[in-house]
């Protein structure tokens, strides 16, 4: 590893050598680059000219990577004639590089976990066995979730509470359009809002709620369960609604009797649920 001192003269005597190529290597940089930033630092300050020379760089490469190494913030440009580049002290670089590596990992990370999910969901969806199944929150709405609107004939039926549906609306805006402009019915139950985050969210999305195949009615909060069911064939239900999106798993299914049950339990509440216009006009008056 390479070994930091704070003293500048004592990191001079330790630098251009195989062993710091390699770890400044590991941390992301090319031998090249390496090589330029460590011939930097040996000279504190330099032209492009005496750098090339002391790294062994080619000379054309070396002013495209020094370049690259100011914008990393390993290079410092001195506005003078002729430019002087001066290279950042060692355990500062270090840091930048060890902070850069970090988040690349965390980005790699990222990626590989929605390949997984996004495999798994994909894997179910060609499964027409596999009657239940339990997915990320935030990947089922993306990709099952947005599918299953997509595909959408006749009906989508829905219970959520009012945070989750505004902010899925807002979000899927276009998903619920299209599915309308189909001709497929959308109600939806969901828990009383006050008048104006009401008002709100039809400014927000008028052209949903100016059409009669969009219908909103209001419950109490214990009644607004989370639950979607598509045209009677397949229903999705939140597992952990109190917790975020980013926590929250969905189980979908399209076994007939839990969507039989489901959609008992949405035509009950919808019965009882009252008209959000005509509750809040009351209000008004």
């Amino acid at each position: 590893m390479v070994q930091v001192y704070k003293q500048q003269g004592v990191e001079d005597e330790n630098l251009s050598n195989n062993e710091e190529i390699a770890t400044l290597s590991e941390l992301g940089l090319t031998q090249s680059q390496a090589k330029v930033y460590l011939a930097t630092f040996k000279l504190s300050s330099g032209k492009a000219k005496e750098i090339w020379k002391e790294s062994g760089v080619g000379r054309q490469e070396v002013y495209q990577i020094l370049s690259e190494l100011s914008e990393m913030g390993l290079i410092e440009k001195e506005i003078v004639t002729p430019t002087l580049f001066k290279a950042t002290s060692l355990s500062k670089g270090l840091q930048i590089l060890l902070e850069r590596k970090h988040q690349e990992i965390f980005e790699l990370s990222s990626k590989v976990q929605q390949l997984a999910n996004r495999n798994t969901i994909f894997s179910a969806a060609k499964d027409q066995g596999n009657q239940f199944s339990i997915f990320p929150r935030k990947y089922f709405t993306v990709h099952r979730g947005g599918d299953a609107f997509q595909n959408a004939q006749e009906t989508i039926d829905f219970c959520a509470e009012f945070r989750r549906f505004a902010n899925n609306l807002s979000s899927n805006s276009k998903i619920y359009e299209e599915a309308i402009k189909k001709g497929v019915r959308l109600r939806g139950i969901i828990e009383k809002p006050d008048e104006h985050q009401y008002e709100r969210l039809k400014n927000e999305a008028t052209h949903l709620f100016s059409s009669p195949k969009f219908i909103i009615k209001f419950a109490d909060p214990c009644d607004c369960k989370e639950i979607y069911i598509i045209d009677g064939k397949e229903a999705f239900f939140s597992l952990q609604p109190q917790k975020s999106v980013a926590e929250d798993q969905v189980l979908w299914t399209n076994n007939q009797s839990i969507i039989f049950l489901a959609q008992k339990y949405f035509e009950a509440g919808w019965n009882n649920a009252s008209d959000l216009d005509k509750s809040h006009s009351a209000a008004n008056t």
